[in-house]
């Protein structure tokens, strides 16, 4: 036992990034070795408790991390207002990543158990300080924090287990990006003829690029917005069988839930560049999942692992943005920005062997995920398209009563080439032309908060992520 505590201090230090494997990544996902609906790993303390009674039985103390690295290569065309031709950008290759880990404890009896955990899941990070794709991101993050998790399931009938866990969470936001101010006063003198250097702006001139950074947090906001609840089941049909399913209702009661917070607000070059600040509130839906799993035992040493998860990401649209603040005058008071998301479906499946208590237990998973937005809404603040993944995992008993568990994963998106965008500078354009008329096909992009530079260009994502936990069984 002596070696405990480095184990525990290893995994401490390694509890960082995570590739987002999807929006909202959380470490319940099933795609990782060892975890999902049919699991008795730690993290089903949030992800299935129900899951819990197909381990061992007695009291159990969890540490676990992450780490992960985003890989992108982007590259976002310029558009001529006069002609809508696109001309090639730079190519941009950016890195992102985002610490994460767990503690849990948690007592498996014939009948029930009980859990408790603490979570601070990877943050789903976007793209930092690229000037080429500054009207989509300069950098910002969203993560849940899982203050408190409590968890339990009872025995319906032998084999058969039903369980629920209920999670305080609070939600950071955190934007930045710049506002083409010539592009929003049209094509006229007050527009793309506005001075900049001598020279008409026209489209995409930094001399008339605002800077916005908006912080937020629910930390403020009403304790019954803040709990999520997971609800699940387990059925060991037979000694070679074994069903699951969960669902997860996230925080905000079925409604959004709103992060209140500050802006800073950086004025353009041509105006001065003075900074101002405000009031700023966030809104948005997160999204509900629902998966399930099934474990089959195909061999003496090993079993075959199934699972599928949906993720009701098409309640997420936009995060609602709204800025107020005396000193803010000229600053819109709302700015919607748009996500474009709609569900996704995750599938994988895998071969793990039993632990019946030797030194090592070896896995694997192969798994697809369809996108999360469609090719015209893909961004450099969502490059969120259809990906192959793929995990290894090891565990080693180190003690009778000690436990690591690793694994590593890599999600590959292949290069999309958007050649048509909704983010549409013509249609903010269009739409000041014709004097905001609400009828015109233009200012329904500008009302979703597409009607701003376009995102047409290539877009290449491969995720990295690596995980280890350590369990003392007693």
């Amino acid at each position: 036992m002596a070696r405990a505590p480095v184990f525990f201090a290893l995994a401490a230090v390694l509890g960082a990034p995570s590739a987002a494997a999807s929006p909202g990544p959380d470490q319940t996902a099933g795609h990782p070795v060892f975890t999902g609906a049919v699991s008795p790993h730690p993290t089903s303390i949030i992800g299935n408790p129900a899951a819990l009674n197909l381990g061992p039985e007695g009291g159990h103390v969890w540490l676990g991390g992450l780490v992960g690295v985003d890989q992108y290569r982007v590259m976002v065309r310029t558009i001529d207002p006069a002609t809508g031709v696109a001309t090639d950008g730079p190519r941009v290759s950016a890195r992102t990543w985002s610490p994460g880990g767990a503690f849990g404890v948690y007592t498996v009896q014939p009948a029930f158990n009980l859990a408790a955990m603490v979570s601070l899941p990877p943050a789903d990070e976007q793209i930092t300080d690229r000037a080429a794709l500054r009207y989509h991101t300069l950098g910002g993050y969203r993560r849940e924090r899982t203050y408190a998790a409590v968890a339990g399931a009872l025995r319906l009938f032998n084999g058969m287990y039903v369980g629920g866990s209920a999670s305080y969470v609070d939600t950071r936001m955190v934007l930045a990006f710049a506002r083409d101010t010539a592009l929003d006063g049209g094509r006229g003198a007050d527009g793309l003829g506005l001075d900049c250097s001598g020279a008409p702006c026209g489209l995409g001139n930094p001399q008339a690029d605002e800077l916005y950074r908006v912080e937020a947090s629910t930390w403020s906001a009403k304790a019954q917005t803040k709990i999520a609840f997971t609800m699940g089941f387990v059925w060991k049909v037979t000694s070679q069988l074994t069903l699951g399913a969960v669902y997860r209702e996230p925080q905000g009661f079925n409604a959004a839930i709103t992060a209140a917070g500050v802006v800073a607000v950086t004025a353009a070059p041509r105006d001065g560049g003075g900074v101002r600040s405000g009031a700023a509130v966030l809104q948005v839906v997160p999204p509900q999942t629902f998966e399930i799993g099934a474990r089959i035992r195909s061999w003496p040493w090993g079993e075959t692992v199934l699972g599928a998860r949906w993720l009701n990401l098409s309640r997420e649209r936009a995060l609602d943005l709204r800025m107020y603040g005396r000193g803010l005058g000229g600053v819109p008071e709302w700015y919607p920005r748009p996500e474009g998301f709609h569900d996704v479906f995750q599938a994988w499946g895998g071969i793990e062997q039993h632990d019946d208590g030797q030194r090592f237990v070896f896995g694997g998973r192969v798994g697809v995920d369809s996108s999360a937005t469609p090719v015209d809404r893909i961004s450099p603040a969502h490059v969120e398209g259809a990906q192959l993944t793929a995990d290894v995992g090891v565990q080693l008993r180190i003690l009778p009563t000690l436990i690591l568990d690793a694994g590593y994963g890599v999600r590959y998106q292949p290069e999309k080439n958007v050649t048509t965008s909704a983010y549409d500078p013509i249609a903010r354009l269009d739409c000041i032309s014709a004097d905001y008329a609400y009828d015109e096909p233009g200012c329904a992009a500008v009302r979703g908060g597409y009607g701003t530079n376009t995102a047409t260009g290539t877009y290449l994502r491969v995720g990295h992520v690596a995980r280890l936990g350590v369990r003392w069984e007693f």
